[in-house]
This record gives structure tokens, C-alpha cells and sequence, in this order.
């Protein structure tokens, strides 16, 4: 549970998981989110999924969310990008090396090609991310094909 206490209420959120609590207090660190649109995007999205979403600053999956509109999913994944670099999802450390890469132009044109394929591009990077992470030198193409293995063929 996490307790909000402001002038007129005393709050009690109640989670699931300890992750979930974890993200909502993450969550509600961030400028014009309250713990309302907190349980908003925890009711609308998977924990993984919101991370890995911040990681890959896929603004139009966090926006997906009730009450999230473009421009906070924006400021959502600005001041939460750095935050989530130490946070490991499902035993793979995301954004550290994603974030590392992302400057590598053969990660960047591995996310595109996944994302053309039809997949959501914070999916993309988690794959990509895994493939590189595992073998730093590799070439493009097998890069691809070995995240579209990760991610079951392509769509």
C-alpha cells in the first residue's frame, strides 16, 4: 500500500505487486501526475510494458492510458528515462545498454526495421536490446533476425 496525504484526504492505494508500487511511486514524481493518473496508467498498461515503454520513449503507448495526454506522456518519459536505467525487467537490465546503443546507428535502423514490420517500437528496443547485449558485434541482419526470433517471427 502507499498512503497519499494531502490538506483534505488521507489516501490509501492499495497494489498488487511490489513493482506496481514501486512505478506508482516513480510515477507520481513526475510534474502533473497524481497519484489519479498514476492509477490510470497502472490500470491501463503492464508495469513491463511502462517500462520498457520510458526506456524506448515510446510516447504513444504511454498516452494510450486514460487521462494521459501526448504532451504528459512526453514530460513522462523525459524525466523518467534516466530513472529507469538502473531497473531490470523480467532478469534483462533495460535502457542501460539500449540507451548506450540508441547511438549506434545499426541498434537504431534494427529498431526501425522491427518497428516497419508492425512492431511497437518500446517491444523493439527490448529485443534489439537483448540481441545486442548478448553479442555487442553483430551485424544487422542478424540482429534482426535474431530479435524477430526473440519476438516470435515477424507479424
Amino acid at each position: 500500500t502507499d498512503l497519499i496525504i494531502r490538506e483534505d484526504s488521507h489516501t490509501l492505494y492499495g497494489f498488487k505487486e511490489k513493482k506496481e508500487r514501486e512505478l506508482f511511486r516513480l510515477l507520481i514524481t513526475v510534474q502533473g501526475v497524481g497519484p489519479k493518473v498514476c492509477r490510470d496508467i497502472l490500470s491501463s498498461l503492464k508495469v513491463n510494458d511502462i517500462y520498457r515503454a520510458i526506456a524506448a520513449a515510446d510516447v504513444k503507448l504511454i498516452s494510450k492510458a486514460n487521462g494521459v495526454g501526448s504532451k504528459l506522456a512526453t514530460r513522462i518519459v523525459s524525466e523518467l528515462k534516466g530513472k529507469v536505467s538502473e531497473i531490470n525487467i523480467g532478469g534483462f537490465p533495460i535502457a542501460a545498454s539500449a540507451s548506450a546503443a540508441q547511438s549506434n546507428s545499426v541498434f537504431s535502423d534494427a529498431v526501425s526495421a522491427l518497428v516497419h514490420l508492425g512492431y511497437q517500437r518500446s517491444d523493439a528496443v527490448f529485443a534489439v536490446d537483448k540481441v545486442v547485449s548478448a553479442d555487442p558485434d553483430a551485424e544487422l541482419q542478424a540482429i534482426i533476425r535474431n530479435a524477430l526470433k526473440n519476438m516470435g517471427g515477424p507479424r
